[in-house]
């Protein structure tokens, strides 16, 4: 089982901070993230959705733990960035170390070494025995945003290839139903909301119910 201990040995066993199973002591929602949901709909914008109805106070290995103590098993990961569990300790460690020298200069501004270090570290990773550069983002769509910037650039090609209701980002490129037409549109226009003559059938029509 190398994939269940390179994943959870942390908090394998007895050692675990928070118990690593699936325990509801409420009702879900329970009755504190009710009160949440409310506030959250007055002062939050609707334009920002939820998936689970309940607010977390705790997360440890693969476990979430809601406001009401329910113990819940994680399988978003935060959209899968927490593959290593949440709260892995060498993680929680190393993010505390690096807030306590400093917590940003932007890399454009002031350079640090950390960046480099993960830029080689991709290079390392990456296939191939070329020249291997990369740059760093701070979102899904901020890096597909600039990976079209770069590939039109070497390239000298526009058109991009995209598919209706697959999920980019939320800028305003990168929108799950408008980035085919807003990619396309920059060549051939559009036409009734849709890109002209550019739209490939969505291989799965389903996704977004």
């Amino acid at each position: 089982m190398i994939y269940r201990r390179s994943m959870t040995e942390h908090v394998s066993g007895d050692d675990a901070r928070l118990p690593q199973r699936r325990h509801l002591v409420t009702e879900i929602p329970g009755p504190v993230s009710r009160e949440l949901l409310a506030r959250r709909e007055r002062a939050v914008a609707r334009g920002v959705s939820h998936v689970l109805p309940v607010f977390v106070t705790d997360a440890g290995g693969g476990v979430i733990v809601d406001a009401a103590g329910n113990s819940l098993i994680d399988f978003g990961s935060g959209i899968a960035v927490v593959s290593v569990g949440n709260a892995a300790p060498r993680v929680s460690a190393r993010v505390a170390e690096q807030a306590a020298r400093f917590t940003h200069t932007c890399f454009m501004v002031t350079p640090y070494e950390g960046y480099v270090e993960v830029c080689e570290e991709l290079a390392r990773r990456t296939p191939g025995t070329h020249d291997k550069r990369s740059a760093l983002f701070n979102s899904g769509a901020e890096a597909v945003e600039n990976a079209v910037k770069i590939a039109r650039h070497a390239t000298g090609r526009q058109a991009v290839v995209a598919f209706d209701h697959a999920y980019h980002g939320r800028t305003n490129l990168t929108d799950a139903d408008g980035l085919p037409a807003a990619l396309a549109g920059r060549t051939r226009g559009v036409r009734d909301g849709r890109a002209a003559d550019d739209q490939e059938p969505d291989p799965h029509p389903g996704r977004r119910g």
